[in-house]
């Protein structure tokens, strides 16, 4: 099952973008990584 994964970035000016069209590099993308993987750890507990 393939899933489409939406960042919401905020600020002043809140957007979603899909998490594939985040520069590498960027913070959104690595937040994005972090939160991944932080979910990915709860999964796995279960």
């Amino acid at each position: 099952m393939k899933f489409d994964y939406y960042i919401f970035i905020g600020g002043e000016n809140n957007k979603v973008v899909r998490e594939s069209k985040l520069k590498e590099d960027s913070l959104e993308y690595k937040l994005s990584l972090v939160i991944d993987t932080l979910l990915n750890i709860e999964r796995l507990k279960k």
